[in-house]
């Protein structure tokens, strides 16, 4: 076969190799793949522990009993009430330090 003949058969293998291709990277991975999602906590798992660390933080077993969690697609809402501003910013940064920054909305009452 002369090379001008097989230049054509080069080009067609080219372009049907091509889109396999364009779906790696440089490094042969699959670019054309989501990438895997960290693990994500189950909602009631998250509540369950922020629960534990309100009761083991130093806030009165008053004030904890009065705290209510719910955890809605890895958010935290606390709500109910607390004898001061501090208790509510201490339940508020337990919460942050499981669920993580960004993900907690406090509406707790202060009611001495």
């Amino acid at each position: 076969m002369r090379l001008t003949q097989l230049t054509p058969l080069v080009f067609a293998g080219l372009l049907v190799l091509s889109p396999a291709m364009a779906a790696q990277s440089q490094f042969g991975v699959r670019t054309d793949q989501a990438p895997p999602q960290p693990e994500q906590k189950s909602d009631s798992e998250t509540a369950k522990k922020v629960r534990e660390a309100l009761k083991q933080n130093q806030l009165p077993s008053q004030a904890t009993s009065r705290i209510d969690v719910l955890v809605k697609d890895g958010k935290v809402f606390l709500s109910g009430t607390v004898a001061s501003k501090a208790e509510s910013d201490k339940a508020e940064q337990v919460a942050t330090g499981i669920a993580g920054s960004g993900m907690v909305t406090n509406s707790l009452q202060i009611k001495p």
